[in-house]
């Protein structure tokens, strides 16, 4: 459902004010979920190294042409000035590449499983 209301152009946040309150909880514990998980001596810290670990190391050497495709080179090389200049096409082309073929149901236990993660850390915070 929220990708086909991003295919049309539409945030999945802006339908009610419902909804965009839910959107804006969602969108404090996402930032404090990325807060807890990189800021250096926190106990919930990630390495930058392992951060991308997924793309780089399950999808990337399935397609070697991404070594030189922009916006999947920036992520390659940790290029976050190169990510950034891709804007929303590249955000859409990265979410493409690493959505296709995923079921709902997948998704959702996914989706599920990384917002309690962030959650767990927010009550420890």
């Amino acid at each position: 459902m929220a990708g086909a209301r991003l295919a049309q152009g539409r945030s999945p946040c802006s339908v009610g004010r419902a909804r965009l309150l839910e959107c804006r909880s969602r969108k404090q514990a996402i930032t404090a979920f990325v807060a807890a998980v990189t800021k250096q001596g926190a106990p919930d810290f990630v390495s930058p190294a392992e951060r991308i670990a997924t793309f780089d190391k399950e999808l990337a050497p399935k397609h070697p042409d991404w070594k030189n495709k922009q916006p999947f080179k920036a992520v390659l090389e940790r290029d976050l000035k190169a990510l950034s200049a891709q804007g929303e096409k590249g955000a859409v082309q990265l979410v493409a590449a690493t959505h296709t073929g995923m079921s709902t149901d997948e998704f959702n236990g996914i989706a599920t499983d990384w917002i309690a993660s962030g959650r767990e850390i927010i009550e420890r915070g």
